[in-house]
């Protein structure tokens, strides 16, 4: 154990360590949440499917608007100063959640959190990526992603307790557990802020220097769709497919992070080598794969394979994906070019409950994910076949900036 402990005391800087323990704490706490938000706000608002729909779909929808400027801020007043702010926000947000009562209140925490998340998410990359060498990255972000897994595999079952008894009791230990990373932040993760170069008002300004990063945002849009409507409609899709749905989505979620935890790093080590294309042409096939599964798994065993095959997908591309945007984007503009690709999550968010909701009220829920895998085949080839010029182009021009 001690051996285990100087192994990562020596691979890992400080700021990544101190990482690794927050993820692990608020993805604990989170995953309590997580998989009943839209059945609390459902069974709150009494049955109804579109306002639970709306409230959620106005986080990320707010998020569209402000990551821009959340990813600017990073950029100019240090990762630091953002991931505090940020933190505090979220925990006052589910702090909120604790004596919320009417849709209007749920829907300004809602978006509160999503401010929250905004400033957090492009600053906490970049940090990553300005501390640990480049080598080393896609392992760094795989080990983050493995830790979150590994809080989402116990979240659900607590959750799942908690919310039997009272549901205020998941958000008051969310708050909780973002207040004391908060401290911790406030007290340990030091300080940085990026390299401007000396001649830069041109290519800051220029749109054209993020057109990269934009086609990454449109194609893969079809799969933080397929996120959204696994977190919202699939929840109450699964109502009408499984008697003990609570009982099903608790071991689902559950099982989907034990198999990151366990894949997740193994899977990004053993691809490192693969180029870009071949790495993006098994993780949309993957994804296409686990939109199908939803769409037609009636048993847990089904739906189990679902999660593994997803999983895959997710360890291996989404992994990769933010090592190269690191890649991509120059210095004094990584947590813009973060920022601007994490607006595919906050699009599908935004306007996937809501269609998916209406899908699922017209035609039903197998329709929304049949489509989702033709999508994603669709921007699965096509971005295999544009990557390439990304990286022998693009990386190059980037880099002589």
């Amino acid at each position: 154990m001690l051996t285990s402990f100087h192994s990562i005391k020596s691979r890992y800087t400080a700021p990544v360590r101190l990482r690794f323990f927050g993820e692990l704490l608020t993805s604990l706490t989170g995953a309590m949440m997580g998989p009943f938000m839209v059945l609390y706000l459902h069974e709150q608002l009494n049955g109804s499917i579109m306002m639970p729909m709306l409230i959620i779909s106005l986080q990320p929808f707010a998020d569209i608007f402000l990551t821009l400027a959340a990813g600017k801020a990073a950029d100019r007043i240090g990762r630091r100063t953002a991931i505090l702010t940020a933190l505090l926000l979220q925990s006052a947000a589910m702090t909120g959640f604790v004596f919320a009562e009417h849709a209007y209140v749920f829907a300004i925490l809602y978006v509160m959190n999503g401010i929250g998340r905004s400033l957090y998410i492009p600053a906490s990359r970049a940090q990553i990526a300005e501390s640990t060498p480049e080598s080393r990255r896609s392992e760094v972000f795989a080990v983050i992603n493995a830790i979150y897994s590994a809080g989402l595999t116990a979240g659900p079952l607590v959750g799942m307790l908690l919310y039997n008894h009272n549901p205020v009791w998941i958000f008051a230990l969310d708050a909780a557990a973002l207040f004391i990373y908060f401290l911790i932040a406030a007290l340990k993760l030091p300080e940085t802020k990026p390299l401007h170069p000396a001649v830069t008002p041109k290519i800051s300004a220029s749109f054209m220097i993020y057109r990269p990063v934009l086609l990454l945002l449109l194609l893969s849009l079809p799969i933080s769709m397929l996120y959204a409507q696994t977190e919202t409609t699939y929840r109450l899709f699964s109502k009408n497919m499984f008697s003990d749905y609570l009982s099903i989505l608790t071991i689902y979620s559950a099982a989907k992070a034990l198999f990151s935890f366990v894949l997740q790093v193994p899977l990004v080590k053993g691809t490192e080598k693969l180029s870009m294309k071949t790495i993006l042409f098994i993780t949309y096939i993957c994804y296409s794969l686990a939109a199908a599964g939803f769409a037609c798994s009636t048993s847990l065993t089904m739906l189990l394979v679902t999660a593994a095959v997803m999983t895959v997908g997710e360890s291996i591309g989404l992994t990769h994906i933010q090592t190269f945007i690191s890649k991509l984007a120059p210095p004094h503009l990584l947590g813009r070019f973060y920022a601007v690709y994490g607006l595919h999550w906050d699009i599908s968010r935004s306007i996937g409950p809501l269609a998916g909701g209406l899908i699922l009220t017209s035609f039903g829920g197998e329709v929304i994910f049949y489509a989702l895998a033709v999508c994603l085949l669709t921007a699965g080839l096509s971005l295999t076949y544009t990557i390439e010029k990304l990286e022998h182009k693009v990386i190059r021009k980037v880099n002589r900036l």
